[in-house]
């Protein structure tokens, strides 16, 4: 059971996932997905539950459907469900101070100039009169 207190610590991508997966809150699809033609209409089909997408083409992996609800942002935040609005409000009026760091998992693959191809990202189709893929929607993490 979460507690009514915050927690304070900032999460990475890794932790709230394992989070969300503790608690229930996770589907992990491990069988190859088109973006194109099958990613959108899972992310759709899914109201309640994230969506993690184990192997999309040239060895992506995706976050879908979180948060999808309350649940999942306050598992984000280390909140309950009823203090979570009151600490993101709190928050909004604080400026945090970036900080870099020169190493972490975010920098294990590193590629040169010519070695990145924007096409091989896996963007998908959220629905039929979308204009054409994207890479960002408010329900997805590449």
């Amino acid at each position: 059971m979460q507690s009514n207190r915050p927690n304070v610590h900032p999460k990475d991508m890794r932790s709230w996932i394992a989070d969300l997966e503790a608690a229930g809150e996770l589907v992990r699809i491990d069988k190859p997905v088109d973006p194109l033609t099958e990613m959108g209409s899972l992310l759709y089909q899914s109201r309640e539950k994230a969506l993690f997408f184990e192997k999309l083409p040239h060895g992506w992996r995706s976050l879908g459907q979180a948060p999808a609800n309350v649940r999942h942002a306050a598992l984000a935040f280390g909140a309950s469900e009823e203090a979570l609005v009151p600490f993101v409000a709190d928050r909004m009026d604080r400026c945090i101070t970036p900080v870099r760091e020169p190493e972490g998992p975010v920098k294990e693959l590193k590629l040169g100039k010519d070695e990145f191809d924007l096409t091989q990202l896996p963007v998908h189709v959220a629905g039929q009169r979308d204009g054409g893929p994207r890479t960002r929607t408010a329900d997805n993490e590449m």
